[in-house]
């Protein structure tokens, strides 16, 4: 763990009682902004254009969400999904029915038509329909509910379907690559915070909105920090008096404690 987390807010002279009235301001105040800066608006956007849409899609595509948000601008990657609803529409096809490859592909190559590509990581979308396959084959909310930790058994969940699918020769190679060996998806047994992960869990166990609140069942209290790059800028200049910290699970679970201190909310 950083050492400089040891003590945090100590060389600021942090206030706890202040720090936690500024910190509950400032989600009143941007708890609507919010929405429009983060990929949390595509579920919102699925449910506004398709009202007839059951829970179980909007897991999936809150999921699928999650884990394309990163290593690129999120108005782009915002842009992808908000014309794939789109495309759900005037072509009447379910989310559902992505999972299938051949009908995924045929909806890619006219998002990418007109953006170009999908994701700057995996360009014609590979990834997609096999992120989408694992939501609705998993009762994840029943399947994590008993869990230790939410997020390793979430990703643990994860591979032991993507192996599952590439044993029954369902995944092609070229696939396989950019999820196994292009880190496209946290490493199976990761040690790291896991950012993405703890997102989307974020997203589905809070009520209180702009959250989903559609996994009940679970413990809001053994959520964990989303620890990225941006998270470890803003906690190293506030608390520690440098440009960031180090991005480790350590420093996400002793994070995730500072910041129940100082709100006296679940996280």
């Amino acid at each position: 763990m950083d050492k400089s987390l040891k003590n945090p807010g100590k060389a600021q002279g942090l206030d706890v009682e202040d720090a936690r009235a500024k910190l509950d301001h400032l989600y009143e105040f941007l708890k609507d902004k919010y929405l429009s800066t983060s990929m949390l608006s595509i579920p919102y956007y699925f449910k506004e254009r398709i009202p007839s849409c059951n829970r179980v899609d909007v897991e999936a595509i809150a999921f699928v969400s999650a884990m394309y948000d990163f290593r690129m601008r999120v108005p782009l990657i915002i842009s992808r999904f908000r014309r794939l609803i789109e495309l759900l529409l005037e072509k009447k096809v379910k989310l559902s029915e992505l999972t299938d490859p051949a009908i995924w592909n045929s909806m890619v190559s006219l998002i990418n038509k007109d953006l170009g590509y999908f994701h700057n990581l995996d360009p014609q979308g590979e990834v997609f329909p096999w992120l989408l396959r694992i939501v609705y084959d998993n009762d994840l909310e029943r399947r994590i509910r008993n869990s230790v930790e939410y997020d390793l058994e979430l990703n643990n969940i994860i591979w032991r379907r993507l192996y599952e699918y590439r044993i029954r020769g369902l995944i092609p190679n070229s696939t396989w690559e950019r999820m196994a060996k292009k880190n496209f998806l946290p490493k199976p047994h990761s040690t790291s915070p896991l950012k993405r992960i703890n997102l989307f869990l974020r997203w589905m166990v809070r009520d209180e909105y702009p959250d989903l609140g559609l996994w009940p069942s679970l413990n809001k209290e053994r959520l964990y920090i989303p620890l990225g790059r941006e998270i470890s800028r803003v906690v190293g200049r506030v608390f520690c008096c440098k440009r960031e910290i180090e991005i480790s699970r350590l420093s996400m679970y002793y994070l995730t404690n500072i910041f129940k201190k100082l709100t006296h909310v679940t996280l």
